[in-house]
């Protein structure tokens, strides 16, 4: 038989092809050590989500004056301070506002609180503590860019107390990103 010769472009091709099969075990071993943070393992929390149920027959007896004010109100303040545990260790992406909490010299802060609503914790009364997450940014942020800007925080949320000199927290997440929102 005799020996035909290759085309240069044809060998190329075939080394590509064989370095790649040879590699693609390899790839997909790295790949079930340490899942991807891709759009699919990112879970959406939206504020809502932060908050557990609230209990109905409660609400109707509030609706139909069988319950004081004062009474709604402690019920009210008390289920503001409980989390929702099915979040905890969840890797996230929250949408809200920055609010710093340190900030050195070249104004940048690497602690802030998310909250839902711009100007929360400052010029308002805060939100309940289940509806602020404080976070950790270590790459931090100047306070011009977070001043009126909502922001998706991604990062690993925990359902965990946290206490600030504005409000309480009962979340708290170390981010690894922070995005504008869109």
């Amino acid at each position: 038989m005799p020996h035909t010769l290759i085309p240069l472009r044809q060998l190329k091709k075939a080394c590509l092809m064989v370095s790649l099969l040879c590699l693609s075990p390899a790839l997909l071993a790295a790949t079930e050590k340490e899942p991807a943070k891709t759009q699919e393992t990112v879970r959406k929390v939206i504020w809502n989500d932060l908050m557990p149920p609230f209990d109905e027959k409660i609400l109707e007896r509030y609706e139909r004056d069988e319950i004081p004010f004062g009474e709604m109100q402690i019920y009210m303040t008390e289920h503001g301070s409980k989390v929702v545990d099915k979040l905890n260790n969840v890797y996230a992406k929250v949408p809200g506002y920055l609010v710093p909490l340190n900030m050195n010299k070249k104004q940048m802060a690497t602690e802030f609180l998310l909250v839902p609503t711009m100007g929360a914790c400052i010029h308002v009364p805060p939100p309940p503590p289940n509806q602020i997450v404080y976070v950790t940014f270590p790459e931090g942020l100047k306070y011009q860019e977070t001043a009126y800007t909502p922001y998706w925080v991604y990062g690993k949320l925990k359902t965990e107390k946290k206490t600030s000199e504005y409000s309480d927290a009962m979340y708290s997440m170390k981010a690894d990103r922070m995005d504008e929102y869109q």
